[in-house]
C-alpha cells in the first residue's frame, strides 16, 4: 500500500539548567504528499560523486517545510540531502537514513 503522506522530523537540542546539552528532542510532523518524482539519472550520479545516494523524491506544499533534516515514509527514515524550493511547492530529496549515525 502506498502512503499518502510523510513524517518531517526536526532535532531540537535539550540543555540542562548549566546549559550543557543533554538529549536531542523528535518533533514530528505528518504532511500530505502532493507527489512523488523519479530520481533521475543525472541528478543520482552527480549526487554520487559527492557521496549521496538519493532514493527518494517527494513533493509537498512550501507552508508543510519548516527546515526538517529527515523525513519518514513507510516506517522508513530519510536524511533530506536537497531540497528545490518553487512558488508554492518544494520538493524533498532524500536517502536512507543509516542505522546507528
Amino acid at each position: 500500500m502506498i502512503c499518502t503522506s510523510i513524517i518531517l522530523r526536526k532535532m531540537t537540542p535539550r540543555y540542562n539548567e548549566y546549559g550543557a546539552k543533554i538529549e536531542d528532542t523528535v518533533v514530528e510532523t505528518e504532511v500530505p504528499i502532493m507527489k512523488f518524482e523519479k530520481v533521475k539519472a543525472p541528478e543520482y550520479y552527480r549526487a554520487n560523486e559527492q557521496g549521496f545516494r538519493p532514493e527518494l523524491r517527494v513533493v509537498i506544499s512550501v507552508l508543510n517545510y519548516n527546515e526538517e533534516e529527515e523525513l519518514e515514509y513507510n516506517g522508513t527514515i530519510y536524511s533530506i540531502i536537497r531540497k528545490e524550493e518553487y512558488i508554492d511547492t518544494m520538493t524533498l530529496i532524500a536517502e536512507r537514513k543509516l542505522e546507528n549515525v
